[in-house]
């Protein structure tokens, strides 16, 4: 491990002076535990000010230790099953097929990637098909006077 390394670690486990130390000091300092501080720091689990002791890189009082020992000794829960949801039918949109598959055109334009306005006015307005209105190309900006 190089002191690049090290002094990250420390810094993390709040080890105090660690931008002072050399290697070997930094590797005794990360051996020995850390004393509990007398001051009271904010908590990072909670956010409340106590005393705090280091714990897995962050700073957390004795509650949120509690907290946090109790999720790792706790059994993996049972996973549960996804359910299918159906699109929602809005009243008054037509649903239209492509390609097997059934959706209203606010649902295609942004599966397809383009303005749901265009894709209704080509429908719609301009009589053309859905394969037709989906691979015609989208013009971009005011057209030229």
């Amino acid at each position: 491990m190089n002191i690049k390394e090290l002094k990250k670690q420390a810094k993390e486990n709040h080890i105090k002076n660690w931008w002072k130390m050399n290697k070997a000091q930094l590797i005794e300092a990360l051996k020995q535990p850390q004393p509990r501080s007398k001051y009271k720091e904010q908590c990072d689990g909670c956010g409340k000010w106590d005393v705090v002791d280091a714990y897995d890189g962050k700073l957390l009082c004795d509650d949120c230790i509690e907290k946090a020992e109790a999720v790792k000794t706790q059994e993996p829960e049972i996973e549960i099953p996804t359910v299918e949801v159906k699109p929602r039918q809005i009243k008054g949109r037509k649903m239209i097929e492509y390609n097997g598959k059934s959706q209203h055109i606010v649902a295609w334009a942004k599966e397809l990637g383009m303005n749901a306005n265009t894709l209704y006015n080509r429908i719609y307005y301009k009589g053309m098909t859905m394969e037709e209105a989906v691979n015609a190309p989208i013009k971009r900006g005011r057209p030229k006077k």
